[in-house]
């Protein structure tokens, strides 16, 4: 009651003049547009007597100064009003096809109790800055040429403008399926490829069939990897040694290196010393020499195929 007497005056005097509340309303919205308001970001400070050093002395503010201003005529005059806050308009992301609603976008705008109508929404500033409310102008068109927003913030700039729906596409892919992917996000994704789901133990089992066949699928085309990986022309040719050794019963154990597998065989087959010694030295020097040279690999292999233990 000891705050902002001029607004109490001039809302009373509106009340004396008679008239339903709409008549009250229309007065205080051509009020803001017979006076030099202006709208801009940068108002000057306002003292205890905000409302009243606004209306009657700075006249410069944003959405909140008209709207908060707006509500307190109303409510002196004894009409019911409220503050409302959101946000308005917005900029379509050509590139991903959604809307983008910025904080620049947020809007302050008021409601009042009109007897037979309800909650009537009023937005004062659409009397000071039109463009401030329509959705080609914004922000930026609502303000006067001499004051700018931040280059982030301004959305005048082709280049800019472009490159930011890009960055602003990659974090909403990012919040949308990584930081939001509920079950509600998944059962969407699965329903999108007809595989309905309706509870959480029949997701989890998709989940589980879904691991596993990449594991599977994984396994396979690592294996098909090592499959056409090219083999060693030396390991190969042992092998094919150690198999026929094994077929005659003289089978090498796991634990025995080339040489020792030799000596062995030396000692149970004196008869095969001498090629099994040939064959084992061959091979030595050729799987721990840097390059060998093809001749000692055919060598190798010559004396694999004839020999018949």
């Amino acid at each position: 009651a000891d705050f902002n007497p001029q607004a109490r005056q001039l809302a009373a005097t509106w009340r004396t003049r008679g008239g339903p509340d709409r008549a009250i309303v229309d007065r205080a919205l051509d009020m803001f547009t017979s006076q030099p308001f202006v709208y801009t970001l940068s108002p000057p400070l306002l003292g205890p007597n905000a409302v009243d050093d606004f209306l009657f002395g700075s006249k410069s503010g944003f959405c909140e100064h008209y709207a908060g201003s707006f509500v307190f005529l109303m409510r002196a005059a004894g009409i019911p009003a409220r503050v409302v806050t959101g946000y308005q308009g917005g900029e379509l992301n050509p590139i991903g096809n959604y809307l983008i609603v910025r904080q620049s976008d947020a809007h302050a705008w008021a409601e009042v109790w009109l007897e037979g109508q309800g909650w009537v929404r009023i937005d004062p500033t659409a009397r000071i800055a039109p463009q401030r409310v329509e959705l080609e102008g914004g922000l930026l068109a609502a303000l006067p040429a001499s004051e700018h927003l931040p280059i982030f913030a301004r959305v005048d700039f082709d280049l800019l403008r472009k490159v930011r729906f890009g960055w602003d596409l990659v974090n909403y892919n990012w919040h949308k399926w990584v930081l939001g992917y509920s079950y509600k996000r998944q059962s969407e994704l699965l329903s999108s490829f007809g595989i309905g789901l309706d509870s959480a133990r029949g997701m989890a089992y998709a989940l589980l069939i879904g691991i596993g066949g990449l594991m599977l699928t994984f396994a396979a085309l690592m294996l098909r990897r090592l499959r056409l990986l090219p083999s060693d022309p030396a390991v190969s040719a042992y092998r094919r040694f150690c198999r026929r050794l094994a077929a005659a019963g003289l089978a090498r154990q796991t634990n025995e290196g080339p040489t020792d597998y030799a000596k062995r065989i030396q000692q149970l087959r004196p008869d095969l010393a001498a090629s099994v010694t040939r064959i084992t030295e061959l091979y030595v020097a050729l799987r721990y020499r840097p390059q060998p040279t093809t001749a000692e690999i055919r060598r190798l292999r010559q004396l694999v195929w004839v020999f018949r233990p």
